[in-house]
């Protein structure tokens, strides 16, 4: 938890860079979809991973969309984590990194 508490104390003073342990995290994650290792995660392998957590394919391929601009942004490594630091961070419920798990409603 104190992890946690630091990255948002961090975060909130402007910083943008991450702690090393959210990058490995993040890292493990994203390679974890990138089953190609091409750098980038397409739609096809998004929604294949997240068949596996029982997200219905056609949810997880509008996930994939909206996070993506309508799939004129990459998400590639970097975008993957701005996602995510949105994701864990953000009120919106609207934020595109609430996507990033393939559900489009909680």
């Amino acid at each position: 938890v104190k992890m946690w508490e630091q990255l948002d104390k961090t975060l909130r003073s402007g910083s943008s860079a991450l702690p090393e342990w959210l990058t490995t995290y993040l890292w493990c994650r994203f390679n974890i979809y990138d089953r190609t290792g091409d750098g980038a995660i397409d739609v096809e392998e998004f929604a294949y991973i997240l068949e596996n957590f029982g997200i219905p394919e056609r949810q997880s391929r509008q996930c994939f969309t909206m996070m993506t601009l309508n799939d004129t942004k990459p998400l590639d490594f970097a975008y993957f984590c701005e996602l995510a630091i949105e994701y864990y961070t953000s009120d919106d419920p609207s934020a595109l990194g609430n996507f990033i798990t393939g559900k489009l409603n909680f």
